[in-house]
């Protein structure tokens, strides 16, 4: 039912991480980041010295940054 998928759905996941957010450490699990693309959404889900590796590894193996769409480790600087 693709009329849900605009509708409900997103409705349903925003009711589920309210009633979490009591328990909620501030990190994120970046499967469940829905359309969060913002680099501080994204930033969220690794702690800062793996965000760090993965973004010097970006540098190393994408500095074209073909790799640019959905969840992606922001660039470092």
């Amino acid at each position: 039912m693709p009329e849900l998928m605009d509708t409900a759905v997103p409705a349903a996941v925003r009711a589920v991480i309210e009633a979490a957010a009591p328990w909620s450490t501030g990190g994120a699990q970046i499967n469940f980041q829905g359309g969060a693309l913002a680099p501080e959404q994204i930033s969220r889900a690794w702690p800062e010295e793996t965000l760090r590796r993965l973004a010097k590894l970006r540098e190393v193996y994408d500095p074209a940054n073909l790799f640019r769409f959905g969840h992606v480790v922001p660039r470092q600087g």
